[in-house]
C-alpha cells in the first residue's frame, strides 16, 4: 500500500544551516541543520542539543534563521521565517522538529535583528 502525501507544497531536499529561537523563551535557541523545506514547512535536526532540555512545545512560535550560500567572496543570504512548531520527532538524539512557516523574508546579509515582515507584522503579532 503506498503512503497519501498530504503536503500542500512540495518539499525540497536541502541541508543549510539554521537556528531556532523561542520569543517567549519557551525553550534554548536550537542550531542544526534543515532536512527538507518547502514554502509551508520546514524540517530539521538538531544534533547539538542536550537530551535533558525538553523538546520545543508543539504549537510555540519561533524565528527561524536559515543561512543561504552566498556567491564568492560575499557574506551568506539569511532567509528569516517566523513560524510555529508542528512536531517533534521520536528519537531524543538527535532531535528532529517539524515546522509550519508564517512569514518569511530574505536578508541581505548575516546580520540579524528585530525584523518586520511583509505587512508589518512582528513575531508578537503571530502568537
Amino acid at each position: 500500500m503506498t503512503a497519501t502525501e498530504l503536503r500542500r507544497a512540495t518539499r525540497y531536499e536541502v541541508q543549510l544551516n539554521c537556528r531556532v529561537s523561542s520569543p517567549v523563551q519557551s525553550f534554548r535557541d536550537l542550531s542544526g541543520v534543515t532536512v527538507n523545506m518547502s514554502r509551508l514547512g520546514m524540517l530539521a535536526v538538531f544534533g547539538e542539543t542536550d537530551e535533558s532540555d525538553p523538546p520545543p512545545p508543539v504549537g510555540t512560535p519561533v524565528r527561524i534563521t536559515v543561512e543561504l550560500p552566498g556567491p564568492a567572496g560575499k557574506p551568506p543570504r539569511i532567509l528569516e521565517c517566523l513560524g510555529r512548531v508542528a512536531r517533534i520527532g521520536e528519537t531524543a538524539y538527535p532531535r528532529q522538529v517539524a515546522f509550519i512557516l508564517q512569514r518569511y523574508q530574505f536578508q541581505a546579509n548575516a546580520q540579524r535583528g528585530e525584523v518586520e515582515f511583509n505587512g508589518g507584522e512582528t513575531l508578537d503579532d503571530l502568537q
